[in-house]
């Protein structure tokens, strides 16, 4: 199973502000990087100076359907994914009934939906982003 973590992205838009869709078609919206693992393997992070990851192709072709991705707010990271990164760098778009929403299924039973709001009912420790990163790259 591939699980897709992140994207990062850098817009004159802002997505709270616009729909998911006009945030992703937006010509100032880049992807700055996506982070992802496999299984249990380590994390690891793709940046658009690198060719597209094994495991994204992979799960566009695999036959097997124990290939999905997952991801918190599924919705977005899917228009990145077929707005920019398929268009901009030969990204697989890889097929929807293979993705599943971490944010639908922490709805599902009662939980937030907010990423750091789940991890604390859950975890009772706050998950702590930081947008440090993402400044310096600005």
């Amino acid at each position: 199973m591939l699980q897709k973590t992140s994207q990062e992205q850098l817009s004159a838009g802002t997505a709270t502000a616009t729909t998911t869709r006009k945030y992703a078609i937006d010509p100032s919206t880049e992807v700055l990087c996506c982070a992802f693992a496999v299984d249990d393997e380590p994390a690891q992070l793709w940046t658009p100076s690198n060719a597209v990851p094994a495991a994204f192709i992979e799960a566009t072709t695999a036959t097997d359907p124990a290939w999905i991705v997952a991801a918190h707010n599924d919705a977005f990271e899917t228009a990145i994914e077929q707005y920019i990164l398929a268009p901009r760098y030969d990204w697989p778009v890889i097929p929807i009934e293979r993705h599943r929403c971490a944010m639908a299924a922490a709805l599902a039973v009662g939980l937030p939906a907010r990423l750091n709001t789940v991890a604390n009912a859950l975890y009772r420790v706050p998950l702590i982003r930081t947008r440090a990163p993402i400044d310096a790259i600005r």
